[in-house]
C-alpha cells in the first residue's frame, strides 16, 4: 500500500510538471503569433492588439497571471484572498497590459492627455488595483521555485527595502512624475524607444511598489508602516501631483512640442492638448490619493478594540514536529466576525484546526473559518479549536515569542505575539 501510494504521489507530480510546461509552451506560442501579426500585418490589427509588440511585457502580464491563479489553487484555504481582491487584482493587471499592448499606446505617442491618462493607470488606477489585490503569497506559491532563492535574495530585498523607504517612497513617486515631465527628457524620451519603455515601466513598478506599501492590510507589524505613517505618505504626496497639475492645465505655454513633431492623432491646438493632461494630474490623481485614504482608513480597525486576542502561546515539541497554537478571541463588535486563516514567519503554514471526538475516536481536521458572534468570544484550546503550525523555525523556542496574524473574511487582519512553551505547556 505504501508503494502504490509513492507511485500515485509520483504520477501526480509528473503529470503536473508536464502540464506547467504546457502551459509555458502556449504562453510563446501566444506569444510568437502575436510577434507576427504585429510585425507582419500591423496595418490589419484590431484595436486590442499591440502596436508594437513586446516580449517583456507579454510574459510579465502572463506569468504574473498564471502564478497568481497556481498559487491560488496551492494555497489553503484560509490564506486564499477573497473574491474581491481577486477580481481587483486580474483587472489592475489587464488595465496596465492595455494602455501598453493596445493602440491606446500609439495614441499615447501622439497626443500628450492620452500619454497622462497611460501614465494615470499605470501609476496609479491599474498599479493600485494589484496592490489592493495582495496577489504576493498566491504568485510567490505559483512561481517555479528556482526563483525563489533570487528574489528573496539579500540584492534584491535591499532593493525594495529602499524603494519601501518612508523617506524615499513618497519622493520615488512624486519624483518620476516630474523627471519625465521635464520638457527637454520628456521631448528626448518620445524619440527614443528605449527611453519610451524605461519610463512605462518606472512609472508602473514604482507605482505598484508604493501602493503596496499604502494599501497593505496588515497592521504593523508585520506590515513595514502604521496606517497613521501611510495615511500621511498619501496627504504628502497629493499637493506636488496638484500643482504640477494646475501649471500644466492652466498655462499658456506649450511646453511640449514634440508632439507636433510626432504628429498629434487628433486635430486639436496643442495647448488644449496640455491643458487636458494637466487635469489628468490634478483632478485624478487627487480621487486616487482619496480612494488610498478611504482604503487605510477602513483596513485600520482590523487592529482596534473590536478584536481581542488574549492567551496567545504555542506548544513546541521536538524535532521539529507541529506545534498546537491557543488562543481566546473575543469580538466586541455589533457583527459577527468570520476567521479564516493565519500566518506566522515562525511557520512554515499556519493552519486552522478542530480537534473532535467521537466515541474513543479522536479526530483532527482542516476548517476553513470560524465564526465569532458579535459580544461573543471563541477559545482556542487544546481538544478543540486549534492553530497547527508546520514546519516550525528556529524561532519556536520555548521561552520566546512570536508574531502571528490572524485573518479575517472582510480582509481585515489584527497581529498579536505568541509566547512558546514547552511540551508540557510550561
Amino acid at each position: 500500500m505504501a508503494t502504490l501510494s509513492v507511485m500515485q504521489q509520483t504520477a501526480t507530480a509528473v503529470a503536473g510538471r508536464r502540464q506547467g510546461w504546457l502551459a509555458y509552451i502556449g504562453l510563446l506560442v501566444a506569444g510568437a503569433t502575436f510577434w507576427i501579426a504585429c510585425r507582419y500585418y500591423p496595418a490589419d490589427l484590431p484595436f486590442w492588439m499591440p502596436w508594437e509588440f513586446s516580449w517583456p511585457i507579454f510574459l510579465v502580464t502572463g506569468l504574473a497571471l498564471g502564478w497568481f491563479v497556481l498559487g491560488f489553487v496551492r494555497l489553503p484555504v484560509s490564506l486564499r484572498p477573497p473574491l474581491w481582491r481577486r477580481l481587483s487584482f486580474v483587472a489592475g493587471v489587464l488595465a496596465t497590459y492595455a494602455v501598453l499592448q493596445t493602440h491606446v499606446d500609439y495614441y499615447a505617442q501622439h497626443m500628450f492627455f492620452v500619454h497622462r491618462a497611460q501614465h494615470f493607470i499605470l501609476h496609479h488606477v491599474g498599479a493600485f488595483l494589484i496592490a489592493l489585490g495582495t496577489p504576493a503569497e498566491a504568485i510567490w506559491a505559483g512561481m517555479p521555485q528556482f526563483l525563489k532563492p533570487v528574489l528573496a535574495s539579500k540584492p534584491v530585498r535591499g532593493a525594495v527595502d529602499f524603494i519601501q523607504h518612508p523617506l524615499v517612497a513618497p519622493v520615488l513617486f512624486v519624483g518620476l512624475i516630474y523627471l519625465w515631465l521635464i520638457p527637454d527628457i520628456h521631448t528626448r524620451v518620445m524619440l527614443d524607444v528605449n527611453l519610451y519603455n524605461v519610463m512605462n515601466a518606472s512609472m508602473a513598478i514604482d507605482g505598484i511598489f508604493f501602493w503596496s506599501l499604502i494599501l497593505d492590510p496588515r497592521p504593523r507589524p508585520p506590515a513595514r508602516l502604521g496606517f497613521g505613517l501611510r495615511a500621511l505618505l498619501v496627504i504628502a504626496v497629493e499637493p506636488f501631483q496638484m500643482v504640477l497639475g494646475a501649471v500644466l492645465s492652466l498655462s499658456a505655454r506649450d511646453y511640449y512640442p514634440v508632439y507636433r513633431i510626432c504628429g498629434r492623432f487628433w486635430d486639436i491646438p496643442a495647448l488644449s492638448d496640455q491643458h487636458y493632461g494637466g487635469l489628468i494630474i490634478w483632478l485624478p490623481s487627487t480621487l486616487t490619493s482619496l480612494a488610498g485614504m478611504v482604503a487605510v482608513i477602513a483596513a485600520a480597525p482590523a487592529s482596534a478594540a473590536d478584536l481581542t486576542v488574549s492567551g496567545g502561546w504555542f506548544r513546541a515539541l521536538p524535532g521539529g514536529l507541529p506545534a498546537g497554537g491557543y488562543f481566546s478571541l473575543h469580538n466586541g463588535g455589533a457583527a459577527p466576525v468570520e476567521l479564516t486563516g493565519a500566518e506566522s514567519p515562525a511557520c512554515g503554514m499556519l493552519m486552522l484546526h478542530q480537534s473532535t471526538e467521537t466515541g474513543a475516536m479522536s479526530r483532527m481536521n482542516d476548517v476553513h473559518s470560524v465564526t465569532v458572534p458579535a459580544g461573543g468570544s471563541i477559545a482556542f484550546a487544546p481538544g478543540g479549536y486549534h492553530l497547527m503550525c508546520m514546519k516550525p523555525t528556529a524561532a519556536m523556542t520555548p521561552g520566546k515569542s512570536v508574531p502571528v496574524t490572524l485573518s479575517f473574511a472582510d480582509g481585515k487582519r489584527t497581529q498579536t505575539n505568541f509566547a512558546v512553551k514547552n511540551a508540557a505547556g510550561e
